[in-house]
């Protein structure tokens, strides 16, 4: 297989205005590369044309493949005689594949690294997924780092996540859905032998829809936060589920719970805290596109801790009157 191989470089010498002794230079070289024209079937690489939609790709049938690789720099010297200089790299690759089933999948990473005489930063992310009708799932991360030399002091920083996500539509009246995302961050230097760092943890949960006659809402999450310079944890969870039962073509009748935990930590302060709500409810359909609701509920709350004040336990009665 022959490629044909484009290369085009610019390369300019400027001097600095007010340094009469300082130049500077800079050059950009672009390789873009693309598979001859041919009657055969075959695959196509090019770095020129928009990333392709997997909707696309499962339309066409065909793998669409597309990247770059792009590389910068620029050097010279200040009137101390000192020598400056950037280098940049930046790369990336994605590739949709065409899946039986109606499905696709989706690959996506890059890549960017700047290095000068004061800094050097990397960044890399990359992404995969999977697209059927009716199941998609992702999942995505990423990594970042920056170094930075301060008088001798090297300070250093750098961040991390990771994400993935489902949705599912296997149950035509049912959908659901169930994400997650975690993230790390540090911050450290010479000067101090501590390292400081914090992670966050997220998890949602959601499915609306019915099951037979009878009509489902369910929902929960989880909120996890720890920070170490901070010296601080906190925890949350919550829930929420909805039934609607039908009586009758006019009236339904709708039961509701929504369970919840609170947990915060701060040395030398502690507090936890769970909850329930529970309710009951009329829905009346006066006519089409025309409902009343008439909800009442009641909260019942806990709490325990040191360091803080807080009730041991409350009551709290909601009531709701609503037109849609």
């Amino acid at each position: 297989m022959k490629l044909k191989t484009f290369v085009s470089a610019a390369t300019m010498i400027v001097l600095a205005i007010g340094l009469p002794f300082g130049s500077q230079a800079a050059a950009q070289v672009s390789v873009i590369r693309q598979l001859p024209q041919s009657a055969v079937k075959q695959g196509i690489a090019s770095w020129s044309e928009p990333y392709p939609e997997p909707a696309a790709v499962r339309a066409m049938g065909q793998a669409q493949f597309t990247g770059r690789i792009s590389v910068g720099g620029r050097g010279g010297q200040n009137p101390a005689g000192e020598t400056l200089y950037d280098v940049a790299t930046d790369s990336r690759i994605t590739l949709i594949q065409p899946l039986g089933l109606g499905g696709a999948l989706a690959l996506d990473a890059a890549a960017l690294r700047t290095k000068s005489a004061t800094d050097e930063n990397q960044n890399y992310r990359g992404s995969l997924s999977l697209d059927f009708e009716r199941l998609q799932f992702d999942v995505a991360g990423g990594y970042s780092q920056s170094l930075t030399p301060i008088v001798a002091i090297e300070k250093e920083d750098s961040d991390a996540y990771v994400e993935a996500s489902l949705s599912s539509g296997l149950l035509e009246t049912l959908p659901m859905s169930l994400s997650y995302k975690s993230s790390w961050t540090e911050r450290k230097d010479d000067a101090t032998p501590q390292t400081e760092s914090s992670r966050s943890d997220q998890l949602t949960f959601k499915a609306a829809g019915t099951v037979g006659r009878i009509g489902v809402e369910l929902g929960g999450s989880l909120d996890h936060n720890d920070d170490r310079e901070a010296q601080s944890e906190t925890l949350g969870t919550g829930g929420d589920l909805r039934i609607t039962v039908p009586v009758g073509e006019t009236l339904a009748l709708q039961a509701t719970a929504v369970p919840n935990f609170n947990r915060s930590e701060s040395a030398p302060l502690s507090l936890s805290s769970t909850s329930l709500e529970s309710g009951m409810g009329i829905l009346w359909t006066v006519v089409e596109d025309l409902e009343t609701r008439l909800l009442a509920s009641r909260v019942d709350s806990w709490a325990e801790g040191s360091g803080v004040t807080f009730e041991n336990y409350q009551t709290t009665w909601k009531a709701e009157i609503g037109l849609d």
